[in-house]
């Protein structure tokens, strides 16, 4: 990350600009994440006074995140970025097997009944496909990263099934996971 917050790769390609949420963030948040997850301040009476459940490993603390915006509202700080994020290939945002998990979190998140109060029905059930969604192409996209063009491919169906059917980008790399030469570009453009 940059002075400016701007998210950049080891190999100096911008990732895109920071996202300064402010607010009520509890559907930006159920949809997709706002932030890294490290990089906040938690006033300590939320976390001693709190009960944060998850009945999974994997995304316990967007779990989190959305336990506290149910709680209050968040307030951007910045621009000075808070944390400088290191993702290696044994870290768990890189388990490819972890499908199971994320949806069983996202399954717990939104059959919240403090969830289930405060957002429409009809909303609520956008928001799931979203975040159901960006799960499977957040997912492929770490498959095609280590490689794997066919689980990749079957990932990014399903993320058009579920809900990314307008968004380019994501037709794009489903595309592209037909040749085979599309994880060594990856690698050579993304870091």
């Amino acid at each position: 990350m940059d002075a400016a917050g701007v998210a950049i790769y080891p190999s100096g390609r911008i990732l895109g600009a920071a996202v300064t949420p402010s607010g009520d963030v509890l559907e930006a948040l159920l949809a997709n994440p706002l932030f890294p997850m490290g990089a906040a301040l938690i006033r300590k009476h939320y976390l001693d006074t709190a009960c944060f459940t998850c009945p999974s490993n994997y995304a316990e603390d967007w779990a989190m995140w959305i336990q506290l915006a149910l709680r209050g509202a968040f307030q951007f700080i910045g621009p000075e970025p808070l944390l400088d994020y290191r993702i290696h290939t044994a870290s768990q945002t890189h388990d490819l097997a972890a499908l199971d998990g994320y949806l069983k979190t996202i399954d717990y998140v939104f059959n919240l009944p403090t969830i289930r109060q405060r957002v429409l029905t009809t909303h609520l059930i956008k928001l799931r496909r979203q975040r159901t969604a960006y799960v499977y192409f957040a997912l492929a996209c770490k498959a095609l990263r280590h490689g794997h063009s066919r689980q990749a491919a079957t990932l990014l169906r399903h993320s058009l099934t579920i809900g990314n059917r307008w968004r380019p980008e994501v037709w794009v790399l489903y595309g592209l996971t037909r040749f085979d030469y599309l994880p060594l570009l990856l690698k050579r453009h993304l870091g």
